[in-house]
């Protein structure tokens, strides 16, 4: 025999017996179904399931339960992969569910002829459930200003309010509230109190099926006007102030739209306080402007997914 052919035989022996300890798996779990469904899993690779202890030799890969997790453990590479399964006797279902789990993470070659594996799937886009929401909110209400008298009156209210995340409750935003006009009558002057206001806005949502809890508080200024006549002489008064507030909001959803009662409170520090300037008269108060003003109303909201 010359020596290629000894060559060559002794490589085909080589080749077959490597071959043969990469398709030796030893099994180290007696239970009769999980070697069943993997004999049958790992069929198409024509792989030996040995049944045996785990330093049985010519085996690269050797298979066992501990516990509720399946482990493999490749010699060649000297590591070790867990993954959850059953613990204790399995059923032909939970033990071909733990073959296709091992055939997984034994990461054998594909076959010959076998279709390419799917694309991965695109990137998933996020739910209404994640995304970014803005409620828009239109609202009137009455309210009692506290100063030296109570002062009656009515606002309109408009917000706009972001929900970076649908998956938590809070919110974001800015409201602006314009007040009605409050007829003045005091010391000579007669004219009228009036103001508006601009915050921003946080709130927290509790939501419970169709109902929803949403308390909020806001920190911003409010511009404060008192005009008239005082003496047949024109008198015109503005105040910028801080403002800070609070309240909540009880929402009722009626699809499309969501309807609230709201209450608040609204604190300004540091009102003025005006009185006559005409000489000879004196000086009585004309007006003081409120420094707490409570109001209960309704108001209507609607979320927009951005």
């Amino acid at each position: 025999m010359s020596r290629l052919a000894v060559a060559l035989g002794i490589g085909v022996i080589i080749a077959a017996t490597a071959s043969a300890h990469a398709e030796r798996i030893i099994l180290a779990d007696p239970d009769p179904e999980l070697r069943r469904a993997l004999t049958t899993a790992l069929a198409p690779w024509h792989a030996e399931i040995v049944v045996g202890e785990r330093d049985a030799p010519a085996a690269r890969f050797v298979v066992w339960r501990q516990g509720d997790e399946l482990v493999v453990l490749d010699r060649e590479r000297a590591t070790t992969a867990r993954r959850a399964s059953h613990a204790g006797p399995l059923d032909a279902v939970s033990a071909a569910e733990a073959a296709l789990t091992v055939k997984t993470m034994l990461n054998l070659p594909p076959l010959a002829g076998a279709p390419p594996p799917p694309p991965p799937p695109p990137p998933t886009t996020p739910t209404t459930s994640t995304m970014r929401a803005l409620r828009i909110e239109l609202g009137v209400d009455g309210r009692l200003a506290f100063a030296d008298d109570r002062v009656p009156g009515a606002r309109a209210v408009l917000a706009a309010k972001l929900r970076p995340d649908t998956s938590r409750g809070w919110r974001v935003g800015l409201v602006a509230e314009l007040g009605t006009a409050s007829t003045i009558e005091r010391s000579g002057f007669a004219g009228t109190w009036g103001d508006w206001s601009a915050a921003a806005i946080g709130s927290w949502s509790i939501a419970r099926a169709a109902w929803e809890l949403e308390p909020y508080v806001t920190l911003g200024v409010t511009r404060s006007t008192l005009e008239g006549t005082e003496a047949n002489r024109t008198r015109v008064e503005h105040a910028t102030l801080f403002a800070i507030g609070g309240g909540a909001t009880v929402w009722r959803t009626l699809a499309p739209v969501r309807v609230g009662i709201v209450l608040g409170m609204q604190g300004t520090p540091g009102t003025p306080t005006y009185t006559r300037t005409t000489m000879g008269m004196g000086t009585p108060t004309i007006f003081q402007v409120p420094a707490i003003t409570v109001g209960l109303g309704i108001v209507v909201g609607v979320d927009l997914g951005l």
